[in-house]
């Protein structure tokens, strides 16, 4: 009888020794099951919505990382599937050809993991901190801005056009369809796209001016760093300059004591050449100026010897043409001029002889 209680007893602590070493199993696997992990990874940083003629740096490109998760996904925790992801599109207000640079904080709302369900959090980011650099400037094709002159042959007579015509911008950056960037014609120096301006006439005008003119721009192609079209053409009209020989000039000079001295040179007219507008240049005659020397220290009997002429416009020459014409030279540049006592006791000598003959 005894024996066959403690058969019974032995089954039964069997039994409550499976269902607890089933429980145990039970919490062990769900223990497992909800335990986590830590990994270290390097990830990249990338930038989005930006447009394709836009150059991009992230610096640094790639960052550390530690990341929390479970063990259903330890099989997917790899570099190659978690990135950063920025959104470039509110970077590129004032954007131009140079580098424009923000600086960055990353965070988890940056983070994405290319995996299944499985739960992974973020649990560090950086080793030294968690921004980065990223550095946005246009991809442009440089080009040169050229002005469309028209109407070059009706300049009224005696008029020009300076060249080469100035106009602002002249050096631009253009963005857009390629094909059509390509298709457009290029300076031969320097292999830079050209534009021209709308066109500009200067027929029957005789003073300069300042034109704004739109830039010609195929569809499809912009222009970067500037918010409008339009640029300003330099007319600068002159009238045509050039030289004049005017002759006959006359030379009249006497020594600075005229009793005593006597000044002899046989050249009694110059010529002078002069540069300005020809309006001007047909004002001027010989009365227009006013010849002097360049006196020696002494003015004394003796050898010939060379003296300097200089040449000015005379006081009754206008304002006007003394501002716009240049007196070139004089020729001849220098007089053979000699000084010689005057004798003034011959004249009493003739008249007492005269007397004493009577």
């Amino acid at each position: 009888m005894k024996k066959k209680i403690n058969k019974h007893k032995l089954k039964e602590q069997l039994k409550l020794g499976g269902i607890a070493f089933g429980l145990a199993i039970i919490v062990w696997m769900v223990a497992k099951a909800g335990e986590t992990r830590e990994s270290q990874l390097i990830v990249p940083v990338q930038v989005t919505s930006v447009g394709d003629q836009v150059e991009v740096q992230v610096i640094p490109e790639h960052i550390s990382v530690v990341v929390r998760y479970g063990r259903a996904a330890s099989s997917y925790i790899s570099s190659e599937n978690f990135r950063f992801v920025v959104d470039g599109s509110n970077m590129q207000e004032n954007m131009g050809v140079s580098w424009k640079t923000v600086t960055l904080g990353l965070s988890d709302e940056h983070f994405v993991a290319n995996i299944p369900s499985a739960r992974v959090d973020l649990a560090k980011i950086g080793s030294h901190g968690n921004t980065v650099e990223i550095k946005m400037r246009y991809d442009a094709v440089p080009a040169i801005v050229t002005p469309e002159i028209v109407g070059l042959d009706r300049l009224p007579e005696g008029y020009q056009l300076s060249q080469p015509v100035k106009v602002i911008p002249r050096d631009v950056y253009l963005i857009g369809d390629e094909d059509k960037l390509r298709a457009l014609p290029r300076d031969e120096m320097t292999s830079r796209v050209m534009l021209k301006t709308a066109p500009v006439s200067v027929a029957g005008r005789t003073e300069s001016a300042l034109e704004s003119v739109e830039i010609q721009l195929p569809v499809g192609v912009d222009m970067v760093q500037r918010k409008s079209a339009i640029a300003e053409v330099n007319l600068e009209i002159h009238e045509v300059q050039t030289l004049r020989e005017i002759s006959n000039i006359p030379l009249s000079f006497q020594a600075l004591a005229p009793d005593t001295v006597e000044m002899q040179y046989d050249v009694k007219a110059a010529s002078v050449t002069v540069f300005g507008p020809q309006s001007l240049l047909t004002q001027l005659t010989p009365e227009s100026f006013r010849v002097s020397l360049v006196r020696p220290p002494e003015e004394v009997p003796g050898p010939p010897r060379e003296v300097p002429l200089e040449i000015h416009f005379a006081s009754s020459v206008p304002d006007e043409i003394r501002n716009r014409v240049t007196i070139r030279s004089i020729k001849p540049a220098v007089l053979q001029v000699r000084y010689l006592s005057i004798d003034k006791t011959a004249p009493a000598d003739a008249e007492t002889t005269s007397t004493e003959g009577v």
